[in-house]
């Protein structure tokens, strides 16, 4: 498993860069294909990065020069390749309902690792997830397990999702 706990300098480089492309966030759709829950307003919002959908095509590095290159970097020193990269945003009391990730083909390659990068105020929220993130960290998360999010704090919480296929 793969938890590093990274600088301030470096979250809040990735931040600022997320920040202020906060008018591109747009409704989640959970597991990138299956129809929106009902309360989906509530699910928060996501800025996609990376997508295979897309011919494996980076979107947005632009905006996001400081992200997409350190998730390059991580990606190169664990040999794999990117699968999808999203930035999610949970406002003050959205949540992500209990639910975890199958409907796709892509979960069930025995490569396939997903991670997280939390921010800021993560002891402000009710996480069920395995593992459980800490403020500032880079972890590998059991996508397979259940997991829920709610934001209970009065500020918005972003953290970022890739999946790695390893070669």
């Amino acid at each position: 498993m793969i938890f590093e706990q990274l600088s301030t300098d470096i979250i809040e480089t990735m931040l600022t860069e997320i920040k202020q492309a906060d008018d591109l966030f747009n409704r989640h759709n959970i597991n990138g294909g299956s129809p929106l829950h009902p309360d989906t307003e509530k699910q928060g919002s996501t800025i996609w990065l990376h997508t295979r959908e897309l011919d494996s095509c980076w979107l947005r590095t632009d905006l996001f020069s400081y992200t997409c290159n350190f998730l390059k970097e991580f990606q190169s020193n664990i040999n794999s390749r990117f699968s999808r990269v999203y930035i999610h945003k949970l406002q003050p009391g959205n949540c992500i309902v209990r639910h975890f990730d199958q409907n796709d083909q892509m979960f069930a390659n025995p490569n396939f690792n997903r991670y997280q990068i939390w921010f800021k105020d993560v002891k402000n929220m009710y996480i069920e997830s395995t593992p459980m993130p800490v403020d500032n960290c880079l972890m590998w998360f059991d996508h397979s397990q259940f997991h829920e999010y709610k934001n209970y704090s009065d500020r918005t919480i972003y953290f970022i999702v890739f999946d790695l296929i390893s070669n």
